[in-house]
């Protein structure tokens, strides 16, 4: 009789060791829900090596979309750049475009983002994109562009329009830099690129 008895209360021992570990796990949270991590900032994360003239456009397009100064520049060549307006802009203020170089580029931008702090929906979109090889370590980005940048700048466009040339080059450590930029209006009374510079370049 006691050893039936043994037999038949062994699955009654299990199921009680189970539910106590089910139990002990639940009292440690094992089974809640966690709260998400906070998303990381895209201040750096959004810029990759530009080993090629396509991560050149792609940083780019992430620097304005956050309107991160410091990957702006880095889009741009330490040694030689070079920046063309529209005909347009360099009729209205020649002076600013004569000395026009990588610090102008900081300079505008910074006024930029401070124009636009806790505002969102920035982007750089093209259109027409071509991409044409000049040597192993140059090519030629042509496009057509919709920047929007929303600020606070009251009787400033949030939006410019126009076409643009990059001459893309690679330095030494075989890394792409935007080496030459050229920005052409698309006619009219168009707000370009060039526009939005000049009028944030004066603070």
């Amino acid at each position: 009789m006691s050893q039936r008895f043994s037999k038949k209360s062994q699955p009654l021992s299990v199921w009680l060791a189970i539910c106590c570990l089910l139990a002990f796990l639940n009292s440690c949270g094992v089974f809640q829900t966690r709260t998400p991590q906070p998303p990381l900032s895209n201040s750096a994360a959004t810029f990759q090596q530009p080993d090629n003239p396509q991560m050149v456009i792609v940083n780019l397009e992430n620097a304005i979309k956050s309107l991160n100064t410091q990957n702006y520049l880095r889009c741009l060549s330490d040694s030689s750049f070079m920046f063309n307006p529209t005909n347009s802009a360099q009729g209205n203020d020649p002076g600013i475009w004569n000395s026009w170089s990588k610090t102008q580029e900081q300079i505008y931008f910074q006024n930029l983002r401070s124009a636009a702090q806790n505002l969102t929906g920035n982007q750089l979109q093209f259109t027409n994109e071509r991409y044409e090889v000049q040597s192993s370590t140059s090519q030629q980005f042509t496009a057509n562009y919709t920047l929007t940048v929303v600020h606070n700048r009251q009787g400033v466009p949030t939006v410019a329009n126009g076409q643009l040339i990059f001459i893309i080059r690679a330095d030494a450590n075989g890394l792409w830099y935007i080496n030459s930029w050229t920005d052409i209006s698309g006619g009219g009374d168009t707000f370009t690129w060039s526009d939005l510079k000049a009028t944030f370049i004066r603070g």
